[in-house]
């Protein structure tokens, strides 16, 4: 396969991950694709590295924010709570006159 070839599939494919959501698969194709010949993987193996490496971006994505994601839903309660409180104030005071 001639290297422009290559070139665009791996746009082809890059274009295909992005609308599919498989970013690893997206960044990671065109180098497994040249380790899977190099060790000479069936096409089942390089597919089973691709996706391999797709599940482990997506834990890491999913364990490295946990934190922040924790924080920001506290806020969010937080906020809930202060505005919940303002409008039962608001109609405690309206109940009076």
């Amino acid at each position: 396969m001639s290297t422009h070839t290559a070139t665009l599939k791996i746009a082809t494919i890059g274009q295909q991950c992005k609308l599919l959501h498989l970013p690893a698969v997206a960044a990671q194709c065109a180098q497994l694709a040249e380790q899977a010949i190099r060790e000479r993987r069936t096409h089942l193996g390089y597919l089973e590295a691709l996706l391999q490496a797709e599940l482990e971006e997506r834990e890491q994505r999913l364990m490295a924010p946990a934190h922040s994601r924790s924080a920001s839903a506290a806020n969010e309660d937080s906020r809930r709570v202060r505005f919940c409180a303002c409008a039962t104030l608001r109609c405690d005071a309206s109940m009076l006159h």
